[in-house]
């Protein structure tokens, strides 16, 4: 029998990165190059093997950020309409903020005749639609979107643009990932 020998690659080497409000940054490479990794570790969903994450010079507050993973699989017995229900109950979003979002989303984003269906039979393009929304939902100061164009037709990537300016515009900090340098070049 042959020893297997997992060597740990160093995929990120002394990064520092700042980032404010009211600005989109974009962070572009290749695939594997760990833009993904940075999300997570902004979002503390893994550790870092040194360093620290602060956001406003303190810990993270997840109540100020949110992130839109790459691919969306969990819940997928769930209908769209009731994944948004859990993320406001888990947030605690008033009801009247609540309604007013989804509605207005899901008619931006052309999802209002899906939400009934169950997230399993969703496109990718349509469930990263849902994972944006998702973002949102909670009012954060900050989004982490990971590769938020991919799966999404010209026109939803127009109307994604559009919804990460006017997030932008409100005052909001947007840091995307992508491998393809029109995505990031908003």
């Amino acid at each position: 029998k042959e020893d297997i020998n997992l060597s740990k690659k160093n995929i990120l080497e002394n990064v520092s990165i700042n980032l404010s409000l009211g600005k989109i940054y974009g962070l572009f490479g290749k695939n594997g190059s760990g833009k993904t990794s940075i999300l997570k570790i902004i979002m503390k969903l893994i550790n870092p093997d040194s360093g620290k994450v602060l956001f406003d010079r303190e810990s993270l507050s997840f109540k100020e950020i949110s992130f839109s993973s790459e691919k969306m699989s969990f819940f997928p017995d769930l209908k769209c309409k009731d994944f948004f229900l859990t993320i406001k109950e888990i947030h605690n979003i008033p009801t009247y903020k609540f309604e007013n979002k989804i509605n207005y989303f899901s008619k931006v984003f052309e999802i209002e005749n899906s939400l009934n269906k169950k997230l399993k039979y969703f496109s990718q393009g349509m469930l990263k639609k849902v994972s944006f929304i998702t973002c949102l939902l909670n009012d954060p100061k900050f989004i982490l979107l990971d590769e938020p164009f991919s799966g999404l037709d010209l026109d939803a990537r127009v109307v994604l643009k559009k919804e990460i300016d006017a997030f932008k515009n409100n005052g909001g900090g947007v840091l995307l990932t992508s491998h393809m340098f029109e995505d990031v070049s908003i």
